[in-house]
């Protein structure tokens, strides 16, 4: 049986990422699942802090697929709490999660070099 384009999205998805020097926990969930749930959810560790940064990705295969009111809702939900919820349509989209990473490392540098300041 041939696999859905969804399912090689996420084959291409997870190689890329699993490709980075950055360490990160990725998770496929299971369609069984509460409605809305992104596909991939995981953590990528900041190496200032050693807190992690929560990352939901949403696949999406090509442009005409649309996201639901429920996925649209909990991508938002996992922004306005501090994580990264991401559609990925193609792996090319990741950029946006690369860009998120080096800005995360780049703000708690600047927040710890603050607080040494101040100490």
């Amino acid at each position: 049986m041939a696999k859905k384009a969804e399912t090689r999205l996420k084959e291409r998805v997870v190689k890329k990422i699993k490709g980075w020097k950055r360490p990160i926990w990725l998770e496929k969930i299971q369609q069984v699942t509460v409605r809305g749930t992104p596909d991939l959810i995981g953590c990528t560790p900041c190496d200032l802090c050693g807190r992690g940064l929560f990352v939901a990705l949403e696949l999406k295969d090509g442009d005409l697929n649309d996201l639901g009111e429920l996925q649209r809702l909990k991508l938002l939900q996992i922004e306005n709490a501090g994580g990264c919820g991401l559609v990925v349509r193609k792996t090319s989209d990741l950029v946006v999660l690369e860009e998120r990473l080096k800005l995360s490392d780049r703000q708690l540098r600047l927040i710890l070099d603050i607080i040494k300041d101040k100490i």
